[in-house]
Formats: structure tokens, sequence, C-alpha cells
């Protein structure tokens, strides 16, 4: 998949024209806020959150702006977190092993952060193997030499959607005191786990899956390809970053009220302001997907063509 990089003076124009469109759609004249619905997910641990910051930022400060913006959202506000936690690595489960092979339900297992989690998990436990951890260390050198190949960029419609989401949560001071962790949060670097990292194992997978946590490798070898694949109808989801960020998100997470006024607004705009009454969708007809990151909204600027895409 082919990403374009962003103009950051257009992004941010249309990233004005969403906050614009979504304040006065919701009647936010004269200071006042929409009610935003309750979350209830648990704010981030501290302890867990600065512990995988560290571990992970020599390798994921190469590839997003924000290393604990990613760490928080991961297990803040994700379906994952909350599935592994709750059903897949529970009681008797809830060992170092299990939360390392639930790692392929986050991560992508061709990602250069896929082995370094692992082993930051290993160094989180207190009973893991001397032998795995030198093990995973090695595996994490070679990631950071092949992080620079991996290093995404968000589209405008993209890069603007993470604007809107950043701007919404920095204006509800209500919200950051109830999470503090918030503070953190970097729409740009959620978007870009979520486009360029994030497994392509759909969240029901997690609790529907026979995953065997004592036989993880014969797991990703026999049964990942099929329940989780990487192209056609069924992997469709991870086409866009709207659609990612609707599948992962838990609709309990102080991100999700953002998420849905964004995508709205985004939506509603693509219509008119993305894609407008011109050429532009005989334009795009004939891109291939493979080449020209395409989806139901367009690009913004209608004039390009899809030899730019390529």
């Amino acid at each position: 998949m082919l990403y374009v990089m962003a103009s950051k003076r257009n992004s941010l124009v249309l990233c004005a024209l969403l906050y614009a469109s979504f304040i006065t759609a919701d009647g936010c004249q004269g200071g006042s806020r929409r009610k935003r619905s309750v979350a209830e997910a648990p704010e981030v641990n501290s302890e867990l959150s600065d512990f995988f910051t560290t571990c992970l930022h020599p390798i994921v400060s190469l590839l997003f702006p924000s290393t604990r913006s990613v760490v928080d959202f991961s297990i803040r506000d994700t379906i994952w977190y909350r599935e592994v936690e709750s059903n897949l690595c529970t009681g008797s489960a809830d060992v170092h092993e299990c939360w390392i092979g639930a790692v392929l339900f986050l991560i992508d297992t061709g990602s250069v952060l896929y082995e370094p989690t692992k082993q930051c998990i290993c160094d989180w436990a207190d009973d893991c193997p001397r032998e795995v951890a030198a093990a995973y260390r090695r595996k994490r050198q070679a990631c950071v030499s092949a992080a620079p190949s991996q290093h995404f960029l968000l589209t405008e419609v993209d890069l603007a959607f993470s604007e809107c989401i950043d701007n919404d949560l920095e204006n509800d001071a209500a919200l950051l005191i109830s999470y503090p962790s918030l503070n953190h949060y970097d729409g740009e670097s959620v978007s870009l786990f979520l486009v360029g990292h994030y497994s392509y194992c759909r969240p029901t997978v997690i609790s529907s899956s026979s995953f065997d946590f004592t036989n993880v490798d014969e797991f990703t070898q026999n049964s990942l390809p099929t329940l989780c694949p990487r192209s056609g109808a069924n992997a469709a989801w991870r086409n866009n970053l709207v659609d990612t960020m609707s599948e992962v998100t838990r609709q309990d997470s102080p991100v999700w009220d953002s998420y849905t006024v964004c995508a709205s607004q985004l939506a509603s705009q693509g219509d008119v302001a993305f894609v407008g009454n011109g050429p532009c969708n005989d334009q795009f007809a004939g891109c291939e997907e493979s080449k020209c990151y395409i989806r139901r909204i367009m690009y913004i600027e209608c004039r390009k063509t899809c030899a730019a895409c390529t």
C-alpha cells in the first residue's frame, strides 16, 4: 500500500474546516459543549506506561512522534487490551507467555514493532527466563536497523482526521482531568501505528480463535493466515484509518467520542468539500487500490490524477 505525503498547509486548512463544522453542528457557541458520552475504560497505569514507553522508545521514536501516545492508546483504548486482560490471559493464563503470544493480535507480525514489544513484555515479567530475554534482544537489534523502511506517511485526509481528534480532546478540560494520560495523546502517532503496524486480526478473533499460548508458532503458521488474512474482502477493514480505528477502539474509551465526531464530520465534508460535483470520481475510478490509497471519501485535492498516486 502506498502512503502519500500530506501537505501540512492543506491538512491544517482541512482540520480547521472539520473542527469549525463540528462546533457549528453541535451548537457550541458561547463556550458550551456537546454532551460527551461517559467513558468508563480504566485510566492507564502510570508505572506500566512509563516502563513500556522507555522500553519501546528507541525503535518507536524512529516511526512516530510520540511513543507514550501509542503505548497509552494500546492499553487504555483498544479492545485488544480489554479482551486479553479479561478473557485470553486471565486466571492461571495471566503469564508472560500468554501476553507475549497475544501480541500477534495487536501488532502485525511483519512490523518492526512486533519482536521489540514481545521483548518488553518479557522484561516487564518477573519470571521470563534469561535466555528467552536474550533471544528477544537479538531480534530487537535487527528490527531497529529495519525501522526506517517502515516509516510511513499519512495522507492529507488521515492527518486532518488525526488533528481533529487532537483538537476535540484538548478542548475538554473535564476529560483531561479524568484521564491525565490524554495530555500525551498525539493523533498522528496513533494513526501511523494503526495504518502501518496494527495487526490484521479483527478484535473479534481474539475470543473466537483456538489460540493456545503454549504453541504460538503453530498457531501463527497454520491458523493466522486464515483468521487474519492480509488481502481480500476479509482484510478490507484495514484499508483505511477511519475503519481501522472504529474496529479496534473500545466504545467506553475516552477517545471514542472524539473519534465518532471527527469521523462523522469527515464523512459529511467529504461528499461536498473533498470530492465535489466535478470529474473527481471519474478521475479516481480507474485507480487500482494497490497503487492508490482510495477510500469512500477520496482525496482532498480533486485535481490529483491516478498517476500522481503511483
